[in-house]
């Protein structure tokens, strides 16, 4: 039995992750402009070719420091306003903004726990569709070296890239900075204290560098589960 049988992940696309892929791609014009956005790729079961029809389209968002929160609230904004955000019960094809973290943190290797096969799948099967700068180069040399277990680095990934752009010089970065720290201001007490509501679930991290929303973290499971049937 192999990783990618017990992970349920399909060699090819069906249809409609290929739909979602699409859909991704044309909602991406909307955010693409965000001043410190770095990367945006799609993440977990659809990027391993492993989700159903009624999948979300979970997204892994890398900004400039001092730029996550002013990325993660406009970016939520402006999904809101479209009507493709996920929330509630509202999930079969929306955007889920679970993932946040700056290009200080793309180090995926400083969040793994012991024998994170789940977390090397997820990195190895990364679909990045915007890339800002030369980003997802730098990610996936970031995660070169803890990736040796399970996977090897994965270049299919290059081939998903719809949007590429270069690095340009930000203007008004003192005041960017100040609308950055006013979002934190903002949205910080409140993701706070949904953390403490919650329980503190380990797969929740908030700090300076990640906004990591994954509160039903199953990777210790998977782990044991993997490694025990290979």
């Amino acid at each position: 039995m192999t990783i990618e049988s017990l992970l349920g992940c399909k060699t090819k696309p069906s249809v409609w992750e290929m739909l979602l892929f699409e859909r991704a791609q044309k909602y991406l014009k909307w955010v693409a402009w965000i001043p410190g956005l770095r990367m945006v790729a799609i993440c977990n079961s659809l990027s391993m070719y492993a989700s159903d029809l009624d999948s979300d389209i979970d997204l892994f968002v890398v900004s400039d420091p001092r730029r996550m929160w002013l990325t993660r609230i406009l970016m939520t904004g402006i999904f809101q306003i479209l009507g493709v955000r996920r929330h509630g019960n509202k999930v079969k094809w929306r955007f889920c903004l679970s993932f946040f973290c700056t290009t200080e943190a793309i180090d995926m290797g400083k969040i793994a726990i012991e024998n994170d096969v789940y977390l090397e799948a997820w990195v190895h099967y990364l679909k990045p569709i915007l890339d800002i700068g030369g980003t997802y180069e730098l990610f996936v040399e970031a995660n070169r070296d803890w990736m040796t277990q399970y996977f090897p680095t994965s270049t299919e990934a290059r081939n998903f890239l719809s949007i590429e752009k270069p690095l340009v010089e930000e203007r008004f970065t003192g005041l960017l900075d100040s609308v950055d720290r006013w979002c934190r201001s903002m949205g910080e007490p409140v993701t706070l204290k949904e953390y403490e509501r919650l329980g503190r679930p380990w797969g929740i991290i908030i700090s300076e560098t990640m906004l990591k929303f994954h509160r039903d973290d199953k990777r210790e499971e998977i782990s044991k589960k993997l490694n025990k049937n290979l």
